[in-house]
């Protein structure tokens, strides 16, 4: 103990923890009263969780993709990662870093017949090796872009074959733009939807071909800054207890053009302030993020205010984010079969849609390297006319023009040929007539279904649970 009342304290730790949760009590004796303080200490084991997520859904062979990585704890809490990709030959093909909270992303252009693994190298000591999706045959990469105008929402789609698709832009269950393009084999299309920079959020761009089958699918946040601006005028600098006060409320957009709004005002004392919890979500990232990705009491999102921040890398951060806790692809499944006598009731885990409505879109995230403007958005009522941009940092120049959509384009069902195509909109995705009814079919039916990286619970589970999203019916 030295003159100030500051001491050092160490200790051997166990050589193996499972959890790395460790909880460090201090004892001090005042006088002959003992006075005690506890605080949590992280420590680092050789255990980690890694999600990895396939930007729009899947990797296509041969295709450049993009893969984010979610690191976690044995705790659930974030862990910031490095490590490399290497083939099942043992060749390094990419190298990642997270860029805050674990997140992160790489570059990976899949080989046929290749497979993939992460390790990590920081922290040291992580043995295990965390396996890639397998990259399909087949099919259509979406990418987020970063920049161009304010009220445009910009993404590249990049095929293995020449072309046509259908791409539709929502934002809080509201369609807001759409459009058809013609795409080149193997080269990545710049596409940019106009949405109002006003509205803002994580709008759902969506990849469909040209039989509206959906293909890809991934959140871009659109309108970030686009803020409403209050400010609050006293008439006075002092006040004397129980005295009148009157404010001056004044609410302006970005460029200061006032706005009319409803505003609610809570009066505190100051000192409150100092013991508000700086880390859960503001009036932004409550209504703009949490209902978008999922949030809940088990599952919060780790510190939401910086997403929406000015720090340098809250652009990527937010990107990341909205690629690994709002990421999800696409899957035939049968969701509709005629009942036998020996049909398991056990639960029916479909993928639902976890959005539910919400206020306006946001920005799009990272940069695709060096990426053409088009000359043309692509929007409800226009003749959209994208440019092929990013060949890996190269633009190809030709625009090819594509046709209008004014509907909102919807998933078709995997039905055998001889059902008929009635379409109706069901979850926001297009299914068959057929596939609600039989219509004198024997066996099952097929749709596309969204699928969530949320927790499975196994047909017999019967314990406590905390995320309902995957869930169509369950009866314990």
């Amino acid at each position: 103990m030295v003159s100030r009342g500051a001491a050092t304290a160490s200790f051997d730790l166990p050589g193996k923890i499972a959890r790395g949760d460790g909880l460090l009590t201090v004892l001090a004796d005042d006088g002959g009263v003992t006075e005690s303080i506890q605080k949590r200490i992280p420590i680092v084991t050789k255990s980690l969780a890694v999600g990895l997520f396939p930007e729009g859904g899947d990797l296509v062979e041969g295709v450049p993709g993009r893969v984010y990585f979610a690191a976690k704890t044995p705790l659930g809490k974030p862990a910031d990662v490095e490590g490399r990709v290497i083939d099942d030959r043992g060749n390094v093909v990419a190298s990642l870093r997270s860029i805050r909270d674990g997140l992160g992303r790489f570059e990976l252009t899949p080989s046929a017949g290749r497979t993939y693994a992460v390790e990590i190298t920081k922290p040291a000591g992580v043995t295990s090796r965390f396996t890639l999706p397998a990259a399909k045959p087949s099919g259509c990469a979406l990418r987020a872009v970063e920049g161009g105008p304010a009220d445009k929402v910009r993404v590249a789609a990049i095929c293995e074959g020449a072309r046509e698709l259908l791409v539709e832009a929502t934002l809080r269950e509201q369609r807001v733009a759409g459009g058809a393009v013609q795409v080149a084999a193997r080269t990545p299309t710049l596409i940019e939807l106009p949405v109002p920079a006003t509205q803002q959020g994580a709008v759902r761009v969506t990849l469909l071909s040209s039989k509206d089958e959906p293909l890809a699918e991934r959140l871009v946040y659109h309108g970030r800054g686009q803020d409403l601006r209050v400010s609050i005028a006293a008439d006075k600098k002092a006040y004397s207890p129980r005295e009148r006060v009157k404010l001056k409320v004044t609410t302006t957009d970005p460029s200061g053009k006032p706005v009319r709004a409803n505003v609610g005002v809570g009066v505190v004392d100051d000192t409150v302030l100092s013991f508000a919890d700086d880390k859960s979500a503001r009036v932004l990232a409550h209504v703009f993020l949490e209902p978008e990705l999922g949030s809940l009491d088990a599952e919060p999102l780790e510190e939401p205010n910086f997403y929406l921040g000015d720090k340098p890398e809250a652009v990527a951060a937010m990107d990341a984010l909205l690629a690994t806790r709002g990421y999800r692809r696409f899957e035939w499944r049968e969701v509709l079969a005629k009942p036998s006598e020996d049909v398991d009731r056990g639960p029916l885990a479909l993928a639902a849609s976890a959005m539910p409505p919400a206020p306006p879109p946001v920005e799009a995230p990272l940069p695709m390297d060096e990426l053409a403007n088009a000359k043309k958005p692509v929007g409800r009522g226009a003749q959209p006319a994208p440019k092929p941009a990013l060949d890996d940092a190269k633009v190809a120049k030709e625009d090819k023009a594509a046709r209008p959509r004014a509907e909102p384009v919807a998933a078709g069902p995997a039905a055998p040929p001889a059902q008929k195509q009635a379409r109706r909109a069901v979850g926001g995705l297009g299914l068959a007539k057929d596939a609600l009814a039989f219509d004198g079919e024997e066996g099952p039916v097929f749709a596309p279904v969204r699928v969530f990286p949320v927790p499975e619970y196994p047909a017999k589970y019967d314990g406590p649970r905390t995320d309902f999203r995957e869930t169509v019916y369950w009866n314990p």
